[in-house]
């Protein structure tokens, strides 16, 4: 299914953790109608205005996958609120700067491990932070700190 010119549920819904341990991350209704918000208001635009693809790394993840992987009791992502993403020929810093600059909503922006790691984003339709954080990863685990 197609959710946008350049995106599609699959790959919002795909997961090697998922498919190595037998879990069925499939988004339901309501998880589907906000990752299609997400889409719709920030992803294609961001997609658009790149000129460049995206790379979805983690979008959707049901409450098993979360779990196994070790994520947030109250992730984004369990909501279809979240993708992380790499942009290919970009550091996070950059897709960082583009994103805050462009004039899109989000409701946080996380730079995680950069620079090569990935920019996690999160979108609620009507209630944006615009929050921007910087993950520096000690001892295994992520410590969140503001970005100006």
């Amino acid at each position: 299914m197609r959710l946008s010119e350049h995106f599609t549920r699959a790959e919002m819904e795909r997961s090697p953790t998922a498919l190595r341990l037998g879990i069925k991350n499939e988004m339901p209704p309501d998880a589907l109608a906000r990752m299609q918000a997400l889409v719709d208001d920030v992803l294609e635009p961001l997609r658009v205005q790149l000129g460049r693809p995206i790379r979805i790394t983690s979008g959707y993840r049901c409450p098993k996958l979360n779990k196994r992987i070790g994520g947030a009791a109250t992730s984004q992502h369990m909501q279809g609120e979240a993708v992380d993403f790499e942009v290919p020929g970009m550091t996070t810093t950059e897709v960082m700067d583009f994103v805050r600059r462009s004039g899109l909503p989000f409701d946080q922006l996380i730079d995680e491990a950069p620079p090569d790691g990935w920019v996690h984003l999160s979108y609620r339709r009507g209630r944006c932070r615009r929050q921007c954080l910087k993950a520096v990863f000690r001892g295994g685990k992520a410590v969140y700190t503001p970005v100006a």
